[in-house]
């Protein structure tokens, strides 16, 4: 009879430690979220020099269809770097988010997607109403040869934690970003690089940041992961190690959701800064966007 309850107490303990030899989280899905932005040149062609930021997809279901909304998240100071005095530099009017195109074998290996910042002088990307949140929202305009022609996919909103998850983080907590690494902008495809590290604080004060003028200050958690630049507007993501529900003996959260968008980087310290999540989910509740299903939390959805 002792033999047997060890043995029960054994797998209790040790039984999300054995199921750990597949990642507790979907690479493949995750980096098809991401998107490299590209600024648009003279000629309205996107700017191939090489990418500026880096920018994930969110999908909104509807209420009464099968229908969703996509949407691009990216880092505000990519859109707006008037916003954080970058010097020299104006607004952009559009940019160009580049994805996988659906076939490596094909001629086209990359598509170039334009996104329209403004119409009518009237900004189509939508920010926070505090100022110091460094997060932006921007309706995205894949038609359905975009769809059809590419490989990308979109994080369900439901994938963004709820004000009460987001407090159940804590400092040491397991992250992961994937985002665009300056280095290989020659390649023939989107190569999104992951980055792992930890929740390294949750200051209870703006932090500054600048872009070679004045510092401005935002709101930001700081995470232990080098995120070089290029990866501003990346997404970074809480994962518990054991995967969803893997680990009975933790009261902690269960599920990986999203923790923010990568803000800046203190680079000699191996730091950066993100911007909380429940800011990108006000922004997009706040667009009013026509018949959305805007539920946080785990699926399947409450009746």
């Amino acid at each position: 009879m002792r033999k047997g309850l060890l043995t029960i107490l054994f797998l209790i303990i040790f039984y999300p430690t054995i199921v750990s030899a597949t990642p507790p989280y979907d690479p493949q899905f995750i980096g098809k979220t991401v998107v490299f932005l590209y600024k648009s040149g003279q000629d309205g062609k996107p700017d191939l020099s090489g990418p500026f930021g880096t920018g994930f997809l969110i999908r909104i279901p509807h209420l009464s269809d099968e229908d969703v909304t996509l949407l691009l998240v990216t880092a505000r100071h990519i859109v707006d770097p008037e916003w954080v005095h970058c010097p020299a530099t104006h607004n952009p009017t559009v940019i160009y988010a580049r994805v996988n195109a659906a076939s490596a074998d094909s001629g086209e290996k990359v598509r170039y997607i334009l996104v329209p910042l403004y119409s009518n002088d009237k900004p189509m990307w939508s920010k926070h109403t505090r100022d110091d949140v460094d997060a932006a929202v921007v309706p995205f305009p894949a038609s359905d040869d975009d769809t059809r022609k590419s490989d990308f996919r979109a994080l369900p909103v439901w994938r963004l934690p709820t004000n009460e998850e987001l407090g159940m983080l804590s400092i040491g907590d397991d992250i992961l970003s994937a985002g665009m690494l300056v280095n290989l902008k020659n390649t023939l495809r989107n190569y999104p690089v992951f980055k792992f590290g930890k929740i390294s604080n949750i200051p209870e004060e703006d932090m500054e940041t600048a872009c070679g003028g004045p510092a401005r200050e935002i709101n930001a958690w700081l995470v232990a992961a080098n995120l070089v630049p290029g990866n501003s507007g990346s997404p970074v993501f809480y994962y518990p190690p054991f995967g969803e529900n893997g680990d009975i003996t933790n009261p902690g959260l269960q599920r990986m959701v999203l923790v923010g968008v990568q803000s800046s980087s203190a680079m000699a310290s191996d730091v950066a800064f993100v911007t909380p999540a429940n800011y990108v989910f006000d922004i997009i509740k706040d667009m009013n966007l026509k018949d959305a299903d805007l539920y946080r939390g785990k699926m399947p959805k409450p009746q």
